[in-house]
C-alpha cells in the first residue's frame, strides 16, 4: 500500500481506496476480481532490478492506489476500471521517529530472514519515463483485465532530495486541518512542510516549484505565491475555478533535481464545515431519548451525527431544518461529544474546537443483563441474554468472555432487552457465561460474580 504520510484525519473516509484494494486483495468477495483490474509492470535502474519501490496509479479527483515491487522488481496494483497516469518513487528515508525507510515493516524470506533495506534511491517518474506529469501516457484499465508491461527505466541518484511532504489549512478557528477541505470558486492559504521543500528554516530551496496534477487543472486549479513561512514551514495559495471538480487534489513539488508527488494534498468541496449551534434532549412518543442538533450545513441525508465517535441515527428534521436524532445507547449522566460528519469529509470540530458541544444521556438506574446457561461447554453455545435498562441495538452491541478460549462468532439482537450470543469453547477451557463482558452503544456491562452482570461506575467511551 501507500508510502506517503497519512493520517485518519475524518470518519467520513476510514478507508481509503488504496487500503480497500489491499485488503480485498486478502479477503475478496466472490465478484471482486471481475469487478476490478490491475497494472503491471517492472522497475529497473542501470539494468538492475529495483526492489520496494513504490509504484501509484493515480487519477484527478480520486484517491492515488499503490503497491510495492518484489526482490525481480515486478509489481501489480489493483485499481478499480478507468484512466491512471503511474508513477514511481524510492521510499522515502525514515523521519525521526521511525525505525526503517517508509516506517515499513520489512517482508521475511522463506527462512524467516529480514530482507536487506533497499539501498536503490533514484529520480521519481511517470511512466512511460518522464517527469512532467503533463506528458506523462494514461495507462487505462478495464474490469476484470491486466494492462501490463508499464515499465520504468529510473535513474540513480546519490540520496532523496524530497520526501514526506505534508500539508495542513486552516478553518476560521485556526484549528489546522491536515489535507484540508477547499470551496470550489474560492481561494485558501495553505502552508506544508517535508524533506527538502527549505534550504534552512528561513529560505526555500532553489527553484521549488508547486503544482496541481490532472487534466486541465491548470484552467482550474492554480498554485501561487510560494513563500517561506515559519519554522522549515512554507505557505502559498490555492484557488479553485468553478470547473474544478469536487474530491481530493493531488500536487506535485518540484525542485531542480526531482520531483515529489503528493497525493490527496486537499479535497475540493461545494459546502463549508457543518456547525453545531445546540444539543437539546427531548422524547418520542414512547418515551425514547431523541437529540435535536440544530445548526448550519447539517442535512438528513448528508450529515453524520456522532456521539464520542458512534453514529445516532437521524431520522428526521425538525420545522426549522434540525435534525431529529436517535442517540446511541449511553450510562445516565455520561457526556459525550456530539460531532456533525458530512459526506464530503468535514466535521463541525473545523469550527468547534476547542469547545464542541456535549450531550449528556439521561437514566438514573445502571443497565443490568441476566445471562443462560451459566456455564460454557466446549464446541458451540448460544448464550440468551436479558437486558434490563437496556437499548440493545443492532450494529452496536460487541462482547467478549476474557479469554481467548471463548470465541464469539455472532450476536443477533432480538429487541432492546434482549439477545443471544453464539460462542465457541475450546475443548479443554473451562470458562463461566457469567465472565462475559458486553458493550453496548457507549455503556460497558461488565462481568461480575453470580448470573447478574452490572454495569460498572465508569463506562468506557471507546
Amino acid at each position: 500500500m501507500s508510502t506517503y504520510v497519512t493520517s485518519a484525519v475524518t470518519k467520513a473516509a476510514p478507508l481509503g481506496t488504496d487500503d480497500i484494494m489491499g485488503i480485498s486483495q486478502l479477503y475478496p468477495t466472490p465478484d471482486f476480481a471481475s469487478q476490478v483490474g490491475a497494472i503491471t509492470g517492472t522497475v529497473m535502474a542501470n539494468g538492475s532490478p529495483v526492489s520496494m519501490a513504490s509504484v501509484v496509479a493515480i487519477s484527478p479527483g480520486n484517491p492515488a492506489i499503490s503497491s510495492m515491487t518484489n526482490p525481480d522488481g515486478t509489481y501489480s496494483i489493483t485499481v478499480p476500471p478507468g484512466a491512471y497516469e503511474v508513477y514511481v518513487h524510492p521510499v522515502p528515508p525514515p523521519l525521526a521517529t521511525e525505525i526503517t525507510p517508509g516506517n515499513i515493516v520489512w517482508p521475511l524470506d522463506q527462512n524467516g530472514n529480514s530482507f536487506p533495506l533497499p539501498t536503490n534511491v533514484f529520480q521519481t517518474q511517470f511512466y512511460p519515463g518522464t517527469q512532467d506529469f503533463i506528458a506523462a501516457s494514461n495507462v487505462f484499465v478495464n474490469p476484470g483485465s491486466v494492462s501490463s508491461g508499464v515499465n520504468f527505466a529510473v535513474n540513480p541518484k546519490p540520496y532523496v532530495t524530497l520526501s514526506s511532504v505534508r500539508t495542513y489549512g486552516y478553518s476560521s478557528t485556526s484549528v489546522p486541518i491536515a489535507s484540508p477541505p477547499i470551496a470550489i470558486s474560492s481561494a485558501a492559504a495553505m502552508v506544508a512542510y517535508g524533506t527538502g521543500l527549505m534550504k534552512d528554516s528561513k529560505t526555500l530551496t532553489p527553484g521549488l516549484g508547486i503544482s496541481a496534477i490532472g487534466s486541465g487543472a491548470a484552467s482550474t486549479l492554480q498554485v501561487y505565491n510560494v513563500q517561506p513561512y515559519v519554522d522549515s514551514y512554507i505557505s502559498f495559495d490555492v484557488a479553485l475555478g468553478y470547473f474544478a471538480g469536487m474530491g481530493p487534489k493531488h500536487l506535485l513539488f518540484r525542485t531542480p533535481d526531482d520531483i515529489y508527488v503528493l497525493p490527496s494534498a486537499f479535497t475540493a468541496v461545494n459546502l463549508t464545515p457543518p456547525f453545531i449551534a445546540s444539543v437539546n434532549p427531548t422524547t418520542d412518543a414512547n418515551g425514547g431519548n431523541l437529540v435535536v442538533v440544530s445548526g448550519t450545513n447539517l442535512w438528513p441525508n448528508y450529515t453524520q451525527i456522532l456521539f464520542d465517535g458512534l453514529p445516532g441515527n437521524v431520522t428526521g428534521t425538525t420545522s426549522d431544518g434540525s435534525l431529529i436524532v436517535v442517540p446511541p445507547p449511553g450510562p445516565g449522566g455520561y457526556q459525550a461529544v456530539v460531532t456533525a460528519l458530512n459526506q464530503d469529509g468535514q466535521s463541525s470540530n473545523y469550527l468547534e474546537s476547542p469547545n464542541p458541544p456535549y450531550y449528556t444521556f439521561t437514566g438514573a438506574s445502571p443497565a443490568s443483563v441476566a445471562i443462560s446457561p451459566a456455564t460454557l461447554s466446549p464446541g458451540t453455545n448460544t448464550v440468551d441474554v436479558t437486558g434490563t435498562n437496556t437499548n440493545f441495538i443492532d450494529g452496536q452491541v460487541f462482547a467478549g468472555f476474557e479469554t481467548s478460549d471463548a470465541v464469539v462468532t455472532g450476536i443477533s439482537v432480538i429487541d432492546a432487552t434482549h439477545l443471544t450470543i453464539n460462542v465457541t469453547l475450546n475443548s479443554n477451557a473451562n470458562v463461566p457465561a457469567t465472565s462475559i463482558n458486553i458493550v453496548n452503544g457507549l455503556q460497558l456491562i461488565a462481568a461480575s460474580q453470580g448470573s447478574v452482570i452490572t454495569q460498572q461506575s465508569n463506562p468506557s467511551s471507546r
